[in-house]
C-alpha cells in the first residue's frame, strides 16, 4: 500500500510505539519493528484522533482498520518510527482510495473492567495530553466513558473514564488492584498516550455511579492531574520508564534522619531478599535504587540539573540521605532484570566511603583513643608482670 508523500517528515530510532502515537497532528506515525523480517505498522490521524491503522507483515499477511490497530497497541517493542504530517485533503483522498483502512466510528463494542461491564458504540480513538482530550470530549457533551488499556509484562491494565457531558468517575483495574476515582484518574495520566470513545445510555452511567460511589472524582480534573503527587508520581513513573521497571505495590514508606538510619533499612530489606526498588525523596533531588534479592543493582537520580546514573546516583543518594529524606519500598512481583547491574564491591565502597563522611574526624578520634587505651592497658600488665 503506497501512501502519498508527506508535507514534511520526522524518523525517530528506537522508540516505543506508545512514545510516539501522540506526535502527529493530521498525517500519520509509521512504525517498523524487526522479528524474523520487517513488518511495517500505520496509524492514520486526523486532528489528533485516531482515524485509520493497516499492517503489512514480512511474511505477506495485512491487516486492516480495527484489527490493525489492536494489534499496534498491543506492540511493546522497539520500533524505527516515521512521524508525517498531511493536509486535510490528502488525508481524505486516502480515504477514497482505501476505505478498508479507515475506523468505522459507529462499532458497538462491549469490555469489563472490574465487576462491570460496559457496552457502548464507539465514537473515536483519541490521542495525545489527556487533559486535552477530557476538554475535547466534554465539548462534545459525550455521554459514556473514555476507555484505556495498556499492557505490561504479566497483565493489562483496563481503565476508564466516565462522563455525563463532563468527568464524573474513573476506574482502573490492575492485576491485584483496583484503583477508583481521583487516585484512579492520577494513575490514568502518567501512562496514558490514547483511548476509545464509547457513547453510552444515560442511565448506564447513573447506575454506574450508584453501585460504585467511590468512582466518583471529587475534585476537578485539572486540579487532580496537575496535584502535587500527581506531579511526583510522574517523576517515579519517568525514573522507572529509563530503567525498565513497573510500578510495583508500596509497602514500606520511612523517614531517614542520617546515612546509619538509611543504612539500617538497607540491611532489612537484604536480610529480606526484598525485590523492587526504593524511592528517595530529599530536599532538592528523587532518587531510584533497585534493588534484588536484597542487594542494590542500579541508581539514577533526576534533579534541577538533570540525572545521574550508577555510582554517581548512587553517591548522591547517600550524600542527600546525611541530613534527612524519605524512602518508599515498592515490591515488585519477581526479582528486577538490569543489563549491567552493580558489582557487590561497587556498592560496598561507595557505602563505606559516605560512612567515613558522616563520621569524620570523630570515628578517627574515638579509634586513636581506643589504640591508646589499649597500648595503656598491655604495658600495666607488663609492670604488674602478669
Amino acid at each position: 500500500m503506497r501512501l502519498p508523500a508527506a508535507e514534511e517528515f520526522d524518523l525517530r530510532k528506537g522508540v516505543y510505539p506508545q512514545e510516539v502515537l501522540d506526535a502527529v497532528e493530521t498525517g500519520y506515525v509509521r512504525l517498523t519493528v524487526e522479528d524474523n523480517g520487517l513488518h511495517d505498522h500505520f496509524v492514520l490521524f486526523r486532528n489528533r484522533e485516531i482515524v485509520g491503522a493497516f499492517s503489512e507483515f514480512a511474511d505477506g499477511r495485512k491487516l486492516y482498520s480495527r484489527q490493525a490497530l489492536d494489534h499496534i497497541l498491543s506492540l511493546n517493542q522497539e520500533a524505527l518510527a516515521e512521524v508525517a504530517t498531511y493536509r486535510e485533503e490528502t488525508l481524505e483522498n486516502i480515504k477514497k482510495d482505501y476505505p478498508e483502512t479507515f475506523l468505522d466510528p459507529g462499532t458497538t463494542e462491549k469490555f469489563k473492567i472490574g465487576t462491570s461491564v460496559f457496552t457502548g458504540v464507539l465514537s473515536g480513538v483519541k490521542s495525545g495530553d489527556l487533559l486535552d482530550v477530557l476538554v475535547q470530549l466534554e465539548r462534545q457533551s459525550l455521554v459514556g466513558c473514555l476507555r484505556v488499556t495498556r499492557e505490561v509484562e504479566d497483565f493489562v491494565q483496563e481503565g476508564a473514564i466516565l462522563f455525563k457531558e463532563t468527568p464524573v468517575a474513573a476506574v482502573l483495574e490492575s492485576a491485584d488492584s483496583v484503583r477508583l476515582g481521583d487516585e484512579a484518574l492520577r494513575e490514568i495520566a502518567l501512562f496514558f498516550t490514547e483511548g476509545k470513545a464509547y457513547k453510552q445510555e444515560n442511565k448506564f452511567v447513573e447506575d454506574y455511579l450508584f453501585f460504585n460511589n467511590a468512582s466518583r472524582l471529587k475534585s476537578p480534573v485539572e486540579e487532580t492531574i496537575s496535584s502535587e503527587k500527581a506531579s511526583e508520581d510522574l517523576q517515579r513513573f519517568m525514573a522507572l520508564k529509563m530503567v525498565g521497571l513497573e510500578r510495583g505495590t508500596l509497602v514500606l514508606n520511612a523517614p531517614c534522619n542520617g546515612t546509619f538510619s538509611f543504612e539500617a533499612l538497607l540491611r532489612s530489606a537484604a536480610s529480606r531478599n526484598f525485590d523492587g526498588y526504593l524511592w528517595v525523596r530529599s530536599e532538592d533531588a528523587r532518587g531510584l535504587m533497585v534493588l534484588g534479592q536484597g542487594k542494590i543493582q542500579a541508581a539514577l537520580v533526576m534533579d534541577s540539573s538533570g540525572e545521574l546514573m550508577g555510582r554517581e546516583a548512587l553517591r548522591k543518594i547517600y550524600a542527600d540521605m546525611e541530613s534527612s529524606g524519605i524512602v518508599d519500598f515498592y515490591q515488585l512481583p519477581s526479582p528486577p532484570h538490569i543489563s549491567q547491574p552493580f558489582e557487590p564491591e561497587e556498592t560496598d565502597d561507595v557505602l563505606v566511603k559516605r560512612l567515613l563522611g558522616e563520621m569524620g574526624q570523630d570515628l578517627m578520634k574515638e579509634v586513636s583513643l581506643a589504640k591508646e587505651f589499649k597500648k595503656r592497658w598491655k604495658s600495666r600488665r607488663k609492670d604488674q608482670g602478669e
